[in-house]
């Protein structure tokens, strides 16, 4: 976030300082929008979604300026999912469908429909988000290459086999989530690029799906490693996921199982390290 913020204040100065074609100027606005959808992003990432509005609507004046189709939809990527993250489920929905709409070819517009597939499982619409999943599949096979690098804003399978997990978990079809983890698990074993971010929410998802079979001890075994992720690396993205198992751990049929007694503890001890539990503290005005 440091270097992000640092970065878009330079864009800033060269802007303010007017010494530069209209054009560049264009160029420069559209850059700095796009660095602003950036701290959108982190900042929903360590929970500071007041920050995150903040950033996501000086994002899109600058992006208005530039009437970039570009910046919009990446805005309104970080912009659903800070409104995901809030139980905000009708606004995420509705950002990332006006960014379906808007966004031109690419893995960005594979990442919206996949967004607003989530939100819309979130909504209780099973059908609207089966309908999504379908066309981020359609995004998919528009776009002119296939490798992505892994960066905020790209979808390779990995990824968007996360959010089909999160569809199918709505549905309470624990076969399809782990079906799900498998594309991704087979993903990275034929080259895709591994995030770890990713590969956390894949072993939550196949954990989630254990536990709709009765299995706790199916679903520890999928977090052994999860619980390793360093203190630095344990943004809101996977704790809030975390704690989702931590309350399906508290069914009653659960009571007497020794394994689920020790899964929760592992689980308040992660959560209660990792970033979004940290001390809150003003992030510097841009």
């Amino acid at each position: 976030m440091t270097d992000v913020a640092l970065l878009q204040r330079s864009v800033i100065n060269i802007l303010r300082s007017g010494r530069q074609r209209i054009s560049q100027t264009r160029a420069l606005l559209e850059a700095s929008a796009e660095l602003l959808a950036l701290l959108t992003l982190l900042a929903g990432d360590v929970g500071r979604y007041r920050a995150a509005r903040a950033y996501g609507r000086t994002a899109w004046t600058c992006a208005e300026e530039a009437d970039s189709n570009a910046a919009r939809a990446l805005i309104l990527i970080a912009q659903s999912k800070t409104a995901r993250w809030e139980k905000e489920f009708a606004a995420a929905a509705s950002l990332a469908r006006k960014g379906v709409e808007l966004s031109p070819d690419g893995p960005q517009k594979v990442l919206l429909a996949v967004s607003e597939a989530t939100a819309l499982k979130s909504l209780g619409d099973l059908n609207g988000a089966r309908h999504a999943l379908v066309a981020a599949d359609n995004a998919r096979d528009e776009m002119t290459f296939s490798g992505q690098d892994a960066t905020a804003w790209s979808c390779p399978r990995a990824r968007q086999a996360t959010y089909a997990l999160q569809v199918h978990l709505g549905a309470r079809d624990p076969d399809a989530m782990l079906r799900a983890a498998n594309i991704a698990d087979s993903a990275w074993a034929e080259g895709d690029a591994w995030v770890y971010g990713t590969w956390a929410q894949v072993r939550i998802g196949a954990a989630l799906a254990h536990l709709l079979k009765d299995d706790p001890e199916g679903s520890a075994a999928e977090l052994s490693s999860v619980f390793e992720i360093s203190p630095a690396f344990r943004v809101a993205t996977i704790s809030g996921r975390m704690k989702a198992i931590d309350r399906s751990l508290t069914h009653p049929r659960y009571r007497v199982s020794e394994a689920a007694k020790v899964l929760r503890e592992q689980i308040h001890a992660f959560c209660s390290d990792s970033l979004d539990a940290k001390p809150r503290q003003t992030l510097e005005a841009l």
